[in-house]
């Protein structure tokens, strides 16, 4: 009843997707898929500004004049407020779709003290308790509340909903209010096309973007996508299981972008290669290569990174060194490596002997695992298990698929030993 009271509230409000229907996929979770074929380059999903939901009143410019984060707190801001109204039974003119979106948060603003503490991924909780305090914090900071106003937490639980959707649902892009003017980074909820669920592939099968010709948001195929087929486009770039779970509470079955941690930083790697060296060559390094010049070397490194950082305004990347679920090893750590290895390899290839090193790494952590991977799976898949239960095993299952697939794809060390 809810899903057509808000298909007939799209059809007034001048939303088009005649060849897409709303369905629920395998996993419960809702999605858009085709009808009928719609062809690469066609336009499937039409969301009128007017429809969309913005920190503004309606018929307003979208967003307003200001950008970044105060534009991103009203959005919050008029989502709770839309939701308070809906909750008090006034007249609120976006009543039907708020019918059909969540009303717990999504993500890690759900998220229980049971649920928190069963992680086992380090820095999961920590990452999930400081956006609570962020999120709890904007709260009586955005509506002028205090805690003696809300004593039994009411308006702040429906404030960690709204967050959570907006962030969850809504969609980001750079918009201008006309052409050349200039385009600021703009959240706003456009309904009936946030149902599109994300897809990790490179390029999913469709897109978003704004039209100015239309006044609307305009969602096309990057494909030719036949009936049946699901809908998907993408959340953002390089998303990790961690991105996933904590700010959207999903995992993906497959994820390139996913990441499995080999060293805990760049003075752990090095007193690592001179440790193992002698297991990997058959003998013990050079005098010019002791675990002082290693570390001495790494913390190099981190000193000539900050001040490239400075330079260039990057974000200081995690201490911890990363592979990625497609074989795509940190380059710290490759650069590491191949700096280290020059100090005992003369005239031969020190970014292949340092990609034997990684593959090295990689054997050893596959054999911390107790259980095969088949194993993993069958314990994964039996039975319902709870959003920890089943991250921790999906975890587990991901990482030694990752370690396993740079292992493959780095130089066999196998063949190093016997150089």
């Amino acid at each position: 009843m809810a899903q057509e009271k808000f298909l007939n509230w799209c059809n007034s409000k001048g939303i088009a997707a005649p060849k897409m229907q709303i369905f629920e996929t395998a996993n419960g979770y809702r999605g858009l898929r085709a009808t009928e074929m719609i062809k690469e380059g066609e336009v499937a999903v039409v969301v009128p500004r007017e429809a969309c939901l913005t920190s503004e009143d309606p018929g307003s410019e979208l967003d307003g004049q200001d950008s970044g984060g105060k534009a991103t707190t009203r959005m919050y801001l008029r989502l709770y407020n839309e939701m308070c109204t809906h909750a008090l039974e006034r007249a609120s003119a976006w009543a039907p779709y708020l019918d059909t979106i969540p009303s717990r948060p999504v993500g890690a603003l759900g998220f229980d003290e049971d649920t928190l503490s069963a992680f086992q991924h380090a820095g999961l909780s920590e990452r999930t308790a400081t956006w609570s305090a962020e999120v709890d914090a904007l709260f009586w900071e955005a509506t002028g509340l205090t805690p003696r106003e809300d004593p039994e937490g009411v308006l702040l639980a429906r404030w960690r909903v709204a967050v959570s959707l907006a962030h969850s649902r809504g969609m980001t892009m750079e918009h201008a209010t006309a052409p050349g003017a200039v385009a600021r980074n703009q959240l706003f909820m456009a309904p009936l096309a946030d149902l599109l669920n994300h897809s990790a592939e490179y390029i999913p099968n469709f897109a978003w973007r704004w039209s100015y010709e239309e006044d609307a948001l305009c969602v096309y195929a990057n494909e030719d996508v036949h009936p049946m087929e699901e809908a998907f486009i993408s959340y953002g770039p390089e998303l990790s299981s961690d991105d996933l779970v904590v700010f959207y509470g999903f995992l993906l079955p497959e994820n390139p972008h996913d990441k499995a941690w080999v060293f805990d930083s760049l003075c752990h790697a090095a007193e690592w290669l001179v440790e193992y060296f002698a297991d990997m060559f058959r003998r013990q390094p050079r005098s010019g290569l002791d675990t002082t010049v290693a570390r001495a070397l790494a913390q190099q490194m981190l000193e000539e990174r900050e001040i490239e950082q400075k330079l260039t305004g990057e974000v200081d990347p995690p201490d911890r060194l990363y592979i990625r679920q497609d074989g795509e090893v940190d380059d710290r750590l490759e650069e590491l490596f191949e700096r280290l290895l020059e100090y005992e390899i003369d005239d031969q290839d020190v970014y292949t002997m340092g990609r034997g090193c990684i593959g090295f790494r990689c054997g050893q952590l596959l054999q911390t695992y107790s259980t095969s991977l088949v194993e993993d799976m069958s314990i994964l898949y039996e039975g319902e298990q709870s959003l920890s239960d089943d991250y921790n095993k999906q975890l587990a299952i991901k990482h030694r698929i990752t370690i396993k697939k740079t292992l493959s794809e780095c130089a066999d060390w196998s063949d190093l030993l016997r150089t």
